[in-house]
């Protein structure tokens, strides 16, 4: 039977795991953990012979711990599927509430996993290869998560990752995928959000610009060097603004 139902954004599912850890995995998010890494931009980095492999890590930073630890605050762009039957998710929102929180569980329940006996341990195949060895220090190090200033952190304590794949970009879907976030953050009473970009994403620093996110100016810790970090805060006003067109479930 084919599948009529438009898309729509949702709450996270189980079955929606694997679905968000190929979609990080075939578009990494320019952030500055891949470009010091490797010194290429995302195409160069999935075209590169050498480091066509490297990818297979993102996900360890950008995706696995998200899933674990706090999957009650992610939601997906939910589409037909191609042959019309099914359907896919084609876009997500990965958040948490609180950084710090969310560190400290990074820490003492993510990184045993990755463990060579662990659940989720690291691929084998990348362990002498240079070119992986900055994103595999960086997926067992938490601390790498506290980039804003304490002052800051406390503003704006939430952080996001939001990615939407092709021919899904460009149509409305990202900010319906924050107000959603925001909408479930305002609820638990938080504050502000904070995100990151690689500083040459000019689409992504100006989207982030264009839906009232502010540059932060002040200096961020060592992570957050070379990219570009933003903040919003959390506002039941600006929600109550916006027809979501969305499901939840």
């Amino acid at each position: 039977m084919v599948d009529s139902k438009p898309p729509f954004i949702r709450a996270y599912k189980p079955e929606d795991y694997d679905f968000i850890v190929n979609i990080v995995t075939l578009s990494p998010p320019l952030l500055v953990d891949i470009l010091l890494t490797t010194g290429l931009h995302k195409c160069e980095l999935t075209a590169h012979h050498t480091l066509s492999n490297v990818v297979k890590l993102v996900p360890y930073l950008y995706a696995h711990p998200y899933l674990r630890l706090e999957p009650e605050h992610i939601w997906v762009l939910d589409v037909p599927s191609k042959d019309g039957i099914g359907r896919d998710v084609t876009g997500y929102i990965l958040s948490v509430a609180d950084t710090r929180r969310f560190v400290q569980r990074y820490a003492t329940e993510y990184m045993p996993l990755l463990e060579p006996d662990g659940e989720l341990p690291l691929p084998p195949e990348l362990h002498n290869q240079p070119a992986a060895s900055g994103l595999r220090t960086g997926a067992k190090n938490a601390g790498r998560l506290l980039v804003l200033p304490e002052e800051l952190l406390e503003r704006y304590p939430a952080h996001l990752h939001v990615d939407i794949v092709e021919p899904w970009q460009g149509k409305g879907w990202g900010p319906k995928l924050m107000v959603e976030m925001e909408s479930q953050l305002a609820q638990e009473g938080v504050k502000g959000v904070h995100l990151g970009a690689a500083a040459d994403n000019t689409r992504a620093v100006s989207f982030y610009k264009r839906i009232g996110f502010e540059e932060i100016t002040e200096r961020v810790g060592t992570a957050g060097v070379g990219g570009r970090w933003f903040c919003r805060a959390v506002s039941k006003q600006r929600l109550n603004c916006f027809v979501l067109g969305s499901v939840r479930s």
